[in-house]
């Protein structure tokens, strides 16, 4: 995992309840195979990180495979995990947490995202409006 994605890991959860995970990797770099252990995946819906997701299930890396993701999947990418036989077998767990959000304030967030103001306030892009309204209120609607 990347260093801030560690940090809001520990700002989130008491360090007690990471004790028991004996490492915390980061799904892009190589990994030993460890066919006994169960592994927990913080994922964020992203293109390369469900063909690594692919790649992990496919080698059988860990026995069993609990998903959580960091924002709403796109359903593309979500057939593509659903119609993987590995994928069948070894997924015990599929969830979804609203956390793809920065708080700056205590009624402040952002997003990070750099087209976010041109997609708005650029009067070409005025069809592109609804869904990424449709997409902001996805994120910080924690349901």
């Amino acid at each position: 995992m990347r260093i801030s994605q560690v940090r809001l890991l520990y700002a989130v959860l008491p360090s007690s309840s990471l004790t028991p995970f004996p490492d915390i990797e980061q799904i892009e770099l190589r990994r030993e195979l460890q066919q006994d252990t169960d592994a927990i995946y913080f994922l964020s819906p992203l293109p390369h990180i469900v063909d690594c997701l692919l790649a992990d299930l496919e080698r059988h890396r860990y026995q069993s495979s609990h998903l959580v993701w960091i924002a709403l999947l796109d359903p593309q990418l979500r057939r593509r995990i659903d119609s993987s036989s590995n994928a069948q077998k070894q997924i015990v767990g599929f969830e979804t947490l609203s956390v793809d959000f920065f708080p700056r304030e205590s009624n402040l967030i952002t997003f990070r995202d750099p087209w976010s103001f041109e997609i708005l306030f650029n009067e070409n892009c005025n069809d592109l409006v609804a869904a990424h309204l449709q997409s902001l209120a996805q994120k910080v609607c924690y349901c």
